[in-house]
């Protein structure tokens, strides 16, 4: 029997709920939706986990079929809910956990038939399942190898881009301090060259400012030198012209006494 027969005569073999007596009154309307075959409705509305996780079951919905089923603790159908438990679990692809729950029924209840039934279609599947998961573990492994291989390559890759960028890096990091080195000799040899510049300036300034004062104190002292020799001249002239003066004074006083002379002689 294959994997879909089983699973049809899993199904078969779900313990349904047939006694109105089990539901709560809060769930007799839960009950009315699952005879009608409304399981959508009654899985909503029904408030014990394994009704709840019966009528799950019969939408496919497995995996909350089997959390309503592990949560069952009621003792009157707690065994049938582990045995659905199992068969929600075959329908997972669990084939161990169904195993697994079907001999838990057993061992509290060696005659459930449909539990030894179905045990044994499980037990049956497990070699084949052994090798799918074998399979699947070298499949598994070859695509962790390749993945392993393919993050080394990217690795790899990274590594040499990010030495690329960094000895990249390096070097226009070099290039900046080279220019920024040449950039501060340029301005030192600037700054020098003005200062230069400025004191040979200022020298030539110095250097024309006492030159301008020795020649305005040359041109004083020749100023001076002058108005002193004109000064002097003039003084000569002044002597030398007061003595023409007195010699014609003089002069003329010895002519006036000589006239007088003459005329008292005469006289």
């Amino acid at each position: 029997m294959n994997l879909k027969t089983c699973c049809i005569a899993l199904g078969l073999c779900v313990a349904l709920p047939v006694q109105a007596g089990w539901f709560v009154k809060n769930d007799e309307l839960a009950l009315e939706a699952f005879q009608r075959g409304d399981y959508t409705r009654a899985a909503q509305m029904f408030e014990d986990p394994f009704r709840k996780g019966v009528a799950l079951y019969r939408l496919a919905r497995y995996r909350e079929a089997a959390e309503a089923f592990s949560q069952e603790q009621r003792e009157e159908v707690r065994l049938e809910a582990l045995y659905d438990l199992g068969n929600t679990r075959f329908q997972l692809g669990d084939i161990e956990g169904a195993i697994h729950a079907y001999e838990a029924v057993l061992k509290e209840n060696p005659r459930h038939r449909d539990a030894a039934y179905n045990l044994a279609l499980a037990r049956a599947l497990v070699p084949q399942t052994t090798e799918e998961k074998k399979k699947e573990e070298e499949k598994r492994r070859a695509e962790e190898k390749r993945r392993r291989e393919e993050e080394r390559r990217k690795q790899a890759q990274e590594q040499k881009q990010g030495q690329q960028e960094k000895e990249q890096q390096q070097e226009q990091r070099l290039g900046q301090q080279k220019k920024e080195q040449q950039q501060k000799q340029q301005g030192q040899q600037k700054k020098e060259q003005q200062q230069k510049q400025g004191q040979q300036k200022k020298e030539q300034q110095q250097q024309q400012g006492q030159q301008k004062k020795e020649q305005q104190q040359k041109q004083g002292q020749q100023k001076k030198e002058q108005q002193q020799k004109q000064g002097q001249q003039k003084k000569e002239q002044q002597q030398k012209q007061g003595q023409k003066e007195g010699q014609q004074k003089k002069e003329q006083k010895q002519g006036q006494k000589q006239g007088q002379q003459q005329s008292g002689g005469k006289s």
